[in-house]
């Protein structure tokens, strides 16, 4: 058994109301970092290329791609203190 999440570079914390289109794109509450903090260990992440930068995406470009890994190398250096 792997906990993990899908479309994982699809998240936008939620506030009291999201945009229609915003409910089909966005699968996640949390940011990636708070995703390995809650345990998960599979992280479903769909890169594409817009505008000459690497986005997470579902539907459309959300989440840049180096945030991803930002989030990763953060989540792997604070369990290693």
């Amino acid at each position: 058994l792997l906990p993990g999440t899908h479309n994982s570079g699809s998240y936008r914390q939620y506030r009291n109301t999201i945009p229609v289109f915003h409910k089909h794109m966005v699968c996640q509450e949390e940011d990636i970092f708070e995703q390995l903090v809650y345990g998960m260990r599979y992280l479903d992440i769909r890169p594409m290329m817009a505008t000459g930068t690497f986005w997470m995406h579902h539907l459309a470009p959300l989440n840049p791609l180096q945030r991803a890994l930002d989030d990763v190398r953060k989540f792997l250096t604070a369990t290693d203190e």
